[in-house]
């Protein structure tokens, strides 16, 4: 006795309590959470200086999302490789923690991130004083102190450009850069191994992005699915720069690239060629997209952007390319560095960029907005709410890549010289306005728990109030329980009496009401 057959709606797991619908069908307690995108994210921005040193060049933000710790590596002109670990809250990076730390010395040109294979942030760089290509990776002991392993050297001739982005599937990250004699753009990969508390590197064979005899610029990568990524570049000839996508793909310790497809017929302003950021790229994985921005050489004055699809190793677009900031209208200034993210929590893209007056770094200003895949929209992308802080001077001379601190909410965007201060900052952008939480849950819904778990559709037991249920864990015998809106139990009421008594850790005597 004590129990009632009925249709499962949904999935229902083992031990779990349930509710009867309008519809006659038992679905398992749950509750869902969320959140809405703010459409204004200039609104709550806020600021927190780094540093005051002078000449900080390629600031780059690791998080690190087990622990929730984050730390900034910087260059220092073109010498030291220092690191700063920072204090990470809900409001994103409000100041640093620790002591500034040099990791090597003689570094330019570097990239940085998080591989979470093995709980390492990793960083690539040139060494400038024999132009190799190295890698340090780096260990969290604590919030506030990092263990560094290495040099590692990848490459042995004169090189620059780095892109480093990990595979959790193989557990290897991709190294992209620029062979500085021909202007070559390369590949490799790297596997760490920890044992005993020590780290070493390996890496797979060279592998050419283009072809060895054509010249590219800034290879910028994002991982799309298990071993293959996209990566994005500058590729020029004698008619100019153009943005050009193409797939890598793992094999064993190996990369190979497929699919090399042109993303403009219209050309790059050359001119326009600084640090990177006349091409980057995000990919949405809610809707399975990339999406690729660069700057035109008609149109210098505004950035451009396209979507596209992913089929095994070839790259299709959606739609036309489409101007995706406002234009400045001004024949002296330019769009500088432009950066793109795509935020988890609200899953949405954005994109940011500098927006240069030529008229000295007093007057560069930091801009943003959506850079968001859009089914509805002709040209598949929302690039509404664009805009610029309002209330902080914000003369910039470098913008790095921006971070998503997990799921949080908030991007975080290193930038450096700011005025006349020589000063590194992060600007924090919450991309959430809300978060709610429903449940199907009420105060007279619930009417057992399942003992065995039910497939959708399918007919299984409810065991009813006074009955008992198994299933259960690090339950106190003797000890009231309710159920709570998640459909977990806990030992005070919420929303509904039902529950029961622990009869002992596992086993649960089931109790309807008070």
């Amino acid at each position: 006795g004590n129990t009632v057959d009925l249709v499962a709606d949904g999935a229902i797991a083992a031990g779990k309590p349930c509710i009867i619908k309008s519809n006659g069908k038992a679905e398992q307690v749950t509750s869902t959470t969320s959140v809405t995108p703010t459409n204004n994210m200039w609104n709550n921005i806020t600021k927190t200086q780094i540093n005051s040193q002078s000449s900080v060049r390629f600031p780059c933000v690791v998080y690190d999302p087990n622990n929730q710790y984050a730390v900034e590596i910087i260059s220092q002109g073109g010498g030291d490789l220092d690191a700063q670990c920072l204090t990470v809250t809900s409001s994103g990076v409000t100041g640093t923690t620790g002591s500034n730390s040099t990791i090597s010395s003689n570094s330019d040109e570097m990239h940085a991130c998080w591989d979470e294979t093995n709980d390492r942030v990793i960083v690539a760089y040139r060494d400038t004083s024999d132009g190799r290509g190295k890698i340090v990776t780096g260990q969290f002991t604590s919030a506030s102190a990092i263990t560094w392993s290495g040099p590692f050297t990848f490459e042995t001739a004169s090189m620059g450009m780095c892109n480093v982005c990990h595979d959790t599937s193989s557990g290897k990250t991709l190294i992209c850069y620029r062979l500085n004699s021909g202007s070559y753009l390369k590949a490799i990969t790297m596997t760490l191994t920890i044992s005993g508390g020590s780290t070493s590197a390996s890496f797979g064979s060279r592998a050419d992005i283009v072809t060895s005899t054509t010249q590219g610029y800034f290879p910028r990568a994002v991982r799309v699915a298990a071993n293959k990524f996209v990566v994005a570049y500058n590729l020029y000839n004698s008619s100019g720069t153009y943005a050009y996508a193409v797939v890598a793909s793992l094999s064993g310790t190996n990369v190979s690239f497929a699919g090399n497809t042109i993303v403009s017929n219209n050309s790059y302003k050359t001119a326009s060629i600084g640090y990177g950021g006349e091409v980057d790229l995000l990919y949405d994985s809610n809707n399975d997209k990339i999406i690729v921005i660069y700057i035109r050489e008609d149109d210098y004055q505004a950035g451009w952007g396209r979507v596209g699809s992913v089929s095994g190793t070839s790259i299709s677009w959606d739609a036309n390319e489409k101007r995706v900031t406002g234009w400045l209208g001004n024949s002296n200034q330019s769009l500088e560095y432009l950066r793109a993210i795509y935020e988890p929590s609200g899953k949405r893209g954005y994109m940011f960029y500098i927006k240069n007056t030529n008229s000295g770094n007093a007057s560069d200003v930091f801009w943003g907005g959506r850079l968001a895949y859009d089914a509805s929209d002709a040209n598949k992308l929302d690039v509404t709410n664009h805009d610029h802080p309002q209330n902080t001077p914000y003369g910039l001379d470098q913008m790095m890549q921006p971070t998503a601190l997990g799921d949080r909410g908030m991007i975080v965007v290193p930038v450096n010289n700011e005025g006349t201060t020589n000063s590194n900052y992060i600007y924090n952008l919450p991309t959430l306005s809300t978060s709610t939480t429903t449940t199907n849950l009420t105060a007279q819904n619930c009417i057992g728990f399942a003992p065995s778990a039910i497939s959708d559709t399918n007919t299984g037991t409810i065991n009813l109030d006074g009955n008992t249920v198994d299933n259960q864990s690090g339950l106190t015998a003797g000890t009231r329980y309710w159920v709570q809106n998640n459909g977990t139990i806990g030992t005070s009421a919420v929303t509904t009496q039902a529950g029961g008594v622990a009869l002992s850790s596992s086993k649960l005597l089931i109790k309807m009401s008070a």
